[in-house]
This record gives C-alpha cells, sequence and structure tokens, in this order.
C-alpha cells in the first residue's frame, strides 16, 4: 500500500474515528456513495449547519464582542467587577450562538452551502439514475 492509499483510506475512516454515523459507503463504489439517501443529505446538512454557526459564533462575532467588553474607558463607576469578568464570556457566548442560530445568517449559509456542496439535492431533480 502506498502513502497515497494510506491517505485516502485514513481520510475514508475520519468520520468513523471521530464517532459520527455518517460514514462513506466502501464496499458499494462510486454509484452507491452518489446515492445517498435524502435523509442522510438532510442530517448531513443540519450538522454543517451547526458546525458552521458554531465556527462563525467562534471565530467572527466572540472577538468583537471581547473588543466591546475591553474598552480602556471604563472608569470606576462603570468597570466590571469581578463577577462581570468571570460570567461575561458565557453570556457573550450565548449572544454569539443566538446572533449566528438565526435564519438570517448570510455568513453561516454560504459556510453551509461550500459544505454540502458534494451532497445530493434535497428532491429529486430528474437527473441520470448512475445505479444502473
Amino acid at each position: 500500500m502506498n502513502t497515497l492509499d494510506f491517505q485516502i483510506d485514513a481520510m475514508a475512516n475520519l468520520p468513523a474515528m471521530a464517532g459520527s454515523s455518517h460514514v462513506a459507503p466502501t464496499d458499494g463504489g462510486f454509484a452507491s456513495a452518489l446515492s445517498a439517501s435524502s435523509e442522510d443529505a438532510a442530517a448531513i446538512r443540519q450538522e454543517a449547519r451547526e458546525a458552521a454557526s458554531q465556527f462563525v459564533a467562534t471565530a467572527f462575532i466572540m472577538p468583537v464582542l471581547k473588543m466591546m467588553h475591553d474598552t480602556p474607558f471604563a472608569t470606576e463607576p462603570f468597570a466590571p467587577n469581578s463577577a462581570q469578568k468571570r460570567f461575561m464570556p458565557m453570556l457573550d457566548w450565548q449572544i454569539a450562538d443566538r446572533v449566528t442560530s438565526s435564519a438570517n445568517f448570510p455568513l453561516v449559509d454560504r459556510i453551509v452551502q461550500q459544505m454540502t456542496q458534494h451532497l445530493p439535492a434535497s428532491e429529486p431533480t430528474g437527473g441520470v439514475d448512475v445505479r444502473g
């Protein structure tokens, strides 16, 4: 087995190693991989949406909220106390999660589109049957 075959085999087993229930079929070949059921595609799309939402919340929204709290101009009556310093990141996470989980957050939608472009359409489009 050469290095490329080993890498391809390892990549095919990544979902199984991560505990995901969506494992690429290895026994049915290319045709069975293309004929994934719409239920599987819907579940994968939902998982992709959750992952994209968490990514955008962590990478984009939370740093903005943190910068808003870390202002150097907070004087004594308005400066955060120890409880606010301790629990503000938890509130920021909740706010970021709600913002990105909204129905119309274009960045999340774009990431999900990129992640799921290889999946079959949600509804049959009348294409060519590859199963023979």
